[in-house]
C-alpha cells in the first residue's frame, strides 16, 4: 500500500465540472479523476440549501496538495469552493501509475 491523496471539490454544472477536471489533468497536478452528480445539502448564509451539483474527485500526491488546491480555487466560479483533501492508500502498482501521470517534483 502506498499513500495517495484523494481531493474533492463540486461544481455547478456539466460544463464546469468538465473544465475544471481537464484543468488539473492538463496541469498534471493529478492523474485522474471521477465526476459524477450529486445531491448536495448545506448551509450557506444562515439558510438550508439543496443543489444539483457534480462532486470530482481528484487521485493526486501529498507533495502536491499546495499546488492543487491553489489550482482548484483559482479556476472555481464558486465565491467558496468545497477542497477537501483526503490521506488513502492504494495498491503499489496504482500508486506507480500516479506518481508517474502526475508532474515530476521537483
Amino acid at each position: 500500500m502506498t499513500a495517495l491523496l484523494l481531493v474533492t471539490t463540486s461544481c455547478a454544472d456539466s460544463a464546469q465540472a468538465e473544465a475544471l477536471a481537464a484543468y488539473i489533468i492538463d496541469m498534471r497536478l493529478a492523474a485522474c479523476v471521477q465526476v459524477t452528480q450529486v445531491a448536495s445539502h448545506y448551509i450557506w448564509e444562515g439558510q438550508r440549501q439543496t443543489a444539483q451539483e457534480f462532486k470530482l474527485e481528484f487521485k493526486s500526491l501529498p507533495a502536491l496538495r499546495a499546488q492543487i488546491e491553489a489550482a482548484i480555487s483559482d479556476a472555481h466560479s464558486y465565491e467558496l469552493p468545497e477542497i477537501v483533501f483526503m490521506p488513502v492508500s492504494a495498491s503499489a502498482a496504482y500508486a506507480k501509475w500516479v506518481k508517474t501521470a502526475v508532474k515530476p517534483m521537483l
